[in-house]
């Protein structure tokens, strides 16, 4: 319930924000209904940073992606080194958490 509490109400906050025109400096807010969302639309920026976000995801994914199956199928075959090459994948998983 908190959890869920937690997630929803910025959620709901956040898309409320989205249909305003606000200058926080001047203290301005004016409701601006799904204009925000139509200029975006019509926006090439827009549409070039989402191009560029997606493509980012795509490869930054799929290198993600064969990196960890090269890395589980090296880490699955005893071999000489495997100790100390399992340990290594260990710490650079357990590091960040810290």
């Amino acid at each position: 319930m908190t959890l869920a509490a937690l997630t929803l109400y910025p959620t709901i906050w956040v898309g409320w924000l989205s249909l305003q025109r606000r200058m926080p400096i001047f203290g301005v807010s004016r409701f601006e209904g799904l204009g925000n969302y139509a200029f975006l639309a019509s926006d090439p920026r827009f549409w070039k940073a989402a191009q560029v976000t997606l493509l980012f995801t795509v490869a930054s994914v799929a290198l993600e992606l064969v990196g960890g199956v090269l890395a589980a199928v090296a880490a699955s075959r005893p071999a000489r080194g495997s100790r100390i090459a399992l340990s290594l994948l260990l710490l650079a998983w357990a590091l960040p958490r810290w």
